[in-house]
């Protein structure tokens, strides 16, 4: 496929309180685009962050008010996962590119970077530069007084009937809740329970539940009072 412009993205260096969501403007450069959509992705740490929203419009390069995103995780690499941004209206020149609304996640890793590395438009490639990549800092790290939480990958991973997450809890009657999502960030399946402190088990059935899952890749996200923790899973059919 040939080359026929640059794309230069640029991600602040930015900090987020654990938990909390903030805006960051992410800045950069097109070359002229005369139709067709511009896609642009990303890869960052998904232990790190949660992509919220991705907004365009005013005075952004890419003008779509609600710009289509999805986001998918690599399989057994729970540190790694990609952000897809399309829009179909955009302008040339410099300046805010686009708004990125992004969560702080409590977990063993408290930094990231966001960066650019693939870009097309009409679907013809373009020369991505990714300038500044932040790093995006959560403001503390995820350590709580006694036990810290966690979420281990699940066994068997993958698998085409039932599998087994293991998840570690603070304190007794700790509440539990659990979202499974698709690779692209659509909702499949939430469910909640009252952990103890230690070592947990939760085991997830899709045809117990009369679930009909395809063939794929998922992320579960467990979230408790003290944070929320994901790991990513694949069904075989």
């Amino acid at each position: 496929m040939p080359v026929w412009g640059q794309v230069l993205v640029e991600v602040p260096e930015s900090t987020i309180d654990p938990g909390k969501i903030i805006a960051i403007e992410v800045e950069g450069s097109l070359p002229p685009i005369e139709t067709g959509p511009l896609v642009i992705e990303f890869e960052y740490n998904p232990r790190v962050l949660l992509i919220h929203n991705v907004r365009g419009g005013g005075e952004a390069l890419l003008q779509c008010e609600q710009v289509d995103f999805s986001s998918r995780t690599v399989a057994n690499e729970p540190d790694r996962a990609f952000l897809r941004v399309t829009c179909a209206s955009v302008r040339s020149g410099a300046g805010i590119m686009m708004w990125l609304d992004l969560e702080g996640l409590r977990s063993t890793d408290t930094v990231t970077e966001l960066t650019a590395f693939r870009a097309e438009a009409n679907g013809q490639a373009l020369d991505v530069e990714a300038g500044k990549r932040g790093p995006i800092v959560l403001t503390a790290p995820s350590v709580f007084f006694g036990d810290t939480e966690s979420l281990a990958l699940n066994f068997p991973n993958p698998f085409s009937s039932n599998t087994k997450f293991q998840f570690t809890l603070a304190a007794d009657n700790t509440e539990v809740h659990f979202t499974v999502f698709t690779s692209y960030g659509e909702l499949v399946y939430q469910t909640s329970l009252v952990g103890e402190q230690g070592v947990n088990d939760w085991t997830f059935n899709p045809s117990a539940e009369d679930l009909l899952i395809a063939q794929g890749t998922y992320l579960l996200l467990m979230e408790t009072a003290n944070g929320v923790y994901t790991s990513p899973f694949q069904i075989l059919r």
